[in-house]
């Protein structure tokens, strides 16, 4: 009976990131909060994490380590940055869970060195991710400016939650996405309240879009009666990419 739920919940959730989806192949993101040990800095983190040997063959679609900045709530009281873990799809999040659940035991060289670094929360997230506004990132480096915002739909729909961040999108210059939490995480209503990421070129684009946005009068709304919460600044690291 619980193996049956499980496929059930799975078909349902996997039917609505379909219809949540603005492009034709979705991602899957698996995300959880780390800090940084005593004795070692973010950026040797990152830097351990980048030099990291990966198989190809079963290795996440891409990985970024997410650095809070200005963030809302109490989540810099407890930790320091989130994982976040992205996948074409749910069977190849399943494909990689399953490769690392069959490795063998021990702790050895970079790997062990970076289990001593960091402190993770066992609990994670997983969400399926729509993109709202196509847009440069990583321009001249391997860390960006992100912000996020948690958005209550209040009975809108997630494609109009991709169309209002399509539209603030482009009006900041930014990479725009929309993200559906399906699994983890604090209880909510499923499908009420989304994740809406804007991911800058550069620092220097981010500071002169919010400038010339405050200037313009504030972002684009819509007739939708999306609620948006204040947003936060992350530092994003990108540690790997298969493409």
């Amino acid at each position: 009976m619980k193996l049956k739920f499980i496929l059930l919940s799975l078909l349902c959730f996997m039917s609505y990131g379909m219809t949540a989806s603005a492009q034709d192949a979705p991602s899957v993101i698996r995300s959880f909060a780390c800090s940084v040990n005593d004795g070692y800095a973010m950026s040797d983190v990152v830097e351990v994490a980048r030099n990291l040997e990966r198989d190809e063959g079963v290795a996440p679609a891409g990985i970024f380590f997410r650095e809070a900045g200005v963030v809302r709530g109490e989540f810099q009281t407890r930790w320091d940055f989130v994982v976040s873990l992205f996948y074409n799809d749910m069977a190849h999040m399943v494909e990689h869970r399953g490769y690392l659940r069959s490795l063998e035991g021990g702790r050895t060289g970079d790997r062990a060195l970076f289990s001593d670094m960091i402190t993770c929360d066992p609990a994670h997230r997983i969400q399926f991710s729509a993109v709202a506004n196509e847009g440069e990132i990583f321009s001249d480096s391997e860390a960006t400016i992100m912000v996020q915002s948690g958005c209550d739909l209040n009975g809108a729909t997630v494609a109009d939650a991709i169309g209002l961040a399509a539209a603030q999108g482009r009006a900041v210059n930014a990479y725009s996405a929309v993200d559906s939490r399906i699994f983890g995480g604090p209880d909510m209503q499923q499908g009420s309240r989304v994740g809406m990421r804007f991911v800058f070129p550069s620092a220097t684009d981010f500071g002169d879009s919010v400038d010339d946005l405050r200037n313009a009068g504030g972002p684009p709304q819509t007739n939708s009666q999306i609620t948006c919460s204040v947003g936060s600044i992350w530092l994003s690291h990108r540690i790997y990419s298969s493409n």
